[in-house]
């Protein structure tokens, strides 16, 4: 008598938005979460050539328990930062730095299509209102919609920096 394997869990994408690379002419989609997909990697999607590629092969929280999406772990040991629960607007495309700054548990990651990697900043450049701030796009870099206080968009603090 055949048996049929079990059913595979599919892992889904939902919790999140995307964000747009203005000078590749990207969509950088980089979400889960929650009790959904959480691995690292980020879904970059050409206009010019209509193909999909994701940025590096994804890790995933240790002990993941797809229930809250909630995990210790703030970032893998490549340094990439894990899907930690909704990403609505947590990430915005810089036109100024021509990456994706994603922001998120107190912690800032810069994002780079070109090399498909992320680079970990250690603290936020601006008073989050919480550890989970959203930032939105502006032509001088993103901001977050609340933070009224200052003309322009911070500058994002060099690696090595912060409580992270």
């Amino acid at each position: 008598m055949a048996l049929k394997p079990p059913k595979m869990l599919r892992r889904n994408r939902d919790w999140g938005s995307a964000t747009f690379d203005t000078d590749r002419l990207e969509i950088l989609f980089f979400s889960g979460g929650h009790c959904a997909y959480s691995g690292t990697d980020v879904a970059v999607h050409s206009t010019r050539a209509n193909t999909w590629r994701i940025s590096a092969t994804p890790e995933m929280p240790i002990q993941f328990c797809r229930g809250t999406g909630y995990h210790p772990q703030r970032w893998s040991f490549s340094q990439r930062p894990f899907m930690t629960s909704h990403t609505y607007k947590l990430y915005a495309h810089d036109p100024v730095l021509k990456k994706m700054i994603y922001c998120e548990r107190g912690c800032t990651f810069i994002f780079d299509s070109a090399s498909c990697d992320w680079q970990r900043v250690l603290s936020l450049p601006f008073p989050s209102g919480g550890w989970r701030p959203k930032l939105r796009t502006t032509p001088a870099g993103p901001t977050p919609p609340t933070h009224r206080s200052r003309p322009r968009p911070p500058r994002w603090p060099a690696a090595g920096h912060g409580p992270c």
